[in-house]
């Protein structure tokens, strides 16, 4: 009986030797295994997003510029329509208003227009290659809660009011973009101004119109 308990004690401390011996064999394989990632491997790797990434970035830096190009020339428009617009409703009130003097005041309008740019190109109001719309509107306004009350009346003796809409070509950045010509932009501006030569001091200005006109 005695000499049974030690040849298990003694099976059983071989074996768990043997299973310590295996355990630590396979940590020694599995270190030598592992063998470091190469720097120009990670460097292909960051090349080859970057060149893949490189169009999506051009794209959208050229849409950010375009929308800010683009901007750019709508102000300078609204800039030129509303010093149209205010030198209009002047000359079109000092003259006493009238279908007779609305000739004038759209030619004190243009001056003014032309003295304005967009994008360096000048505001010809006559030249409908560059700018294909330009719609005038001569009447009164009454001032109300939401806005001026215009209403269209060419024989108008008191209370003018001139509105102006403007559409304008502007060239692009980029003429083609992935083999299709985009053309040339049109950006448009509207603007309205109020004289009335009774007050003091009788100056011009623009106004916001109500919504209802």
């Amino acid at each position: 009986m005695t000499r049974l308990l030690k040849l298990e004690l003694v099976f059983d401390a071989g074996g768990n030797g043997a299973r310590e011996r295996g355990f630590a064999d396979a940590a020694r394989g599995s270190r030598r295994s592992r063998v470091p990632r190469s720097p120009f491997r990670r460097g292909a790797v960051v090349t080859i997003w970057t060149v893949l990434s490189l169009p999506i970035l051009m794209t959208m830096l050229f849409i950010v510029a375009e929308v800010a190009r683009l901007w750019q020339a709508r102000t300078q428009l609204e800039n030129a329509v509303e010093a149209a617009v205010l030198a209009a409703v002047q000359e079109w009130g000092l003259r006493g208003g009238g279908r007779e003097n609305l000739d004038a005041a759209m030619a004190a309008g243009r001056s003014l227009a032309e003295a304005n740019a967009v994008q360096g190109a000048m505001v010809r109001l006559g030249d409908r290659t560059k700018v294909p719309r330009v719609i005038w509107a001569f009447g009164s306004a009454l001032p109300g809660e939401n806005g001026c009350r215009f209403t269209p009346d060419p024989d108008a003796k008191a209370r003018f009011a001139v509105i102006l809409q403007v559409a304008v070509r502007t060239p692009r950045l980029c003429r083609s973009l992935a083999g299709a010509r985009l053309g040339e932009a049109t950006v448009t501006a509207t603007s309205a101004a109020f004289f009335d030569p009774g007050e003091t001091p009788p100056r011009p200005r623009l106004i916001r119109l109500a919504a209802n006109r």
